[in-house]
């Protein structure tokens, strides 16, 4: 989907919105968004239904797992209560409500009986995007791992704080680790909360770790972005390329949203990018393969400094 800026008095108007979903194994997905756009909010939301504690299988619901319909549910309920347009402290009900409302109604055929099985488990990112004339509020939401990115000509931060256990007190490179927190019907959860402002042109994301837990760090993922932003001629072919490598690196289901904000042209957004594409590739990639583990973390850290920058006073 494509809108265009309107002019200087619309300058940080909506300029483009489309999202990039794909399945590892045929009919099995367990991702869902939701993505719409009306009277200049925007909503990007991805949701990772938690195959592993969420396995159980359901008659009731067409035999499909517990983290299959977990995804659908919160991505509709989502959907709905912005369509709605009600207020943002009201979606952790909704969310809480419609997933024990399957759980009452359910049966399931499984018999796992595991500590870690949980009932209609999800990850969820959302970004409700509101625009003025002068910049972009976004409203991240989150639960699990699943993330909310910003970008723009100075790089790509990520916003969202992943609900992981951690060894070690330094940023993770690699977006691994064992949630501590998602969406359930086992038990109530609140969604994360964090409130940007951003007067500059800029793309904001939410995308399931199919998206970026391939790579071998956010700086990879960044370049990623880049690299097929560059190599495109219009929106539609940065979507398709996006889609082609994520099919071809990722070993799960992958799912983005992404907003372009305050582009005029698709020309003026790939070149807003032109210099930062230059910068990772002379200051990261060129050395990457050639460096030691504790010059590729030395590295890491110093891009930790800037992409993680925007993560205080979470609530």
């Amino acid at each position: 989907m494509k809108i265009a800026r309107k002019g200087r008095d619309d300058e940080m108007a909506l300029s483009t919105l489309f999202f990039v979903n794909g399945e590892k194994k045929a009919d099995l997905c367990e991702d869902s968004y939701a993505i719409g756009a009306h009277d200049g909010v925007v909503l990007l939301s991805v949701f990772d239904g938690c195959g592993g504690s969420g396995a159980k299988v359901y008659d009731t619901y067409g035999g499909h797992t517990g983290a299959y319909l977990a995804s659908r549910i919160a991505s509709g309920v989502t959907y709905d209560w912005f369509q709605n347009e009600e207020p943002q402290e009201l979606l952790d009900k909704y969310l809480n409500d419609a997933l024990q409302s399957y759980k009452r109604n359910s049966k399931s055929n499984s018999g796992i009986r595991s500590s870690m099985a949980k009932d209609f488990p999800t990850t969820a990112a959302i970004a409700n995007c509101r625009t003025e004339k002068s910049q972009v509020i976004i409203d991240y939401l989150w639960c699990g791992d699943s993330r909310g990115f910003l970008l723009t000509a100075n790089g790509l931060k990520q916003i969202t704080v992943d609900d992981v256990q951690r060894t070690s007190d330094e940023p993770d490179m690699r977006s691994d680790g064992i949630m501590t927190c998602i969406c359930s019907a086992s038990k109530p959860f609140h969604l994360h909360e964090k409130k940007i402002y951003c007067s500059d042109p800029c793309v904001v994301m939410t995308a399931t770790d199919g998206c970026f837990g391939y790579v071998e760090s956010p700086i990879h993922f960044e370049i990623l972005l880049l690299d097929t932003l560059r190599q495109s001629y219009c929106i539609e072919d940065w979507q398709e390329k996006l889609f082609e490598i994520l099919k071809k690196i990722s070993a799960d289901d992958y799912t983005m949203c992404l907003a372009g904000f305050g582009y005029a042209t698709f020309d003026e957004l790939r070149a807003a990018f032109e210099k930062r594409h230059e910068f990772l590739m002379k200051a990261y990639l060129s050395k990457w393969n050639k460096s030691s583990e504790e010059q590729q973390r030395k590295m890491w850290l110093e891009y930790a400094e800037d992409y993680l920058s925007d993560q205080g006073d979470v609530k």
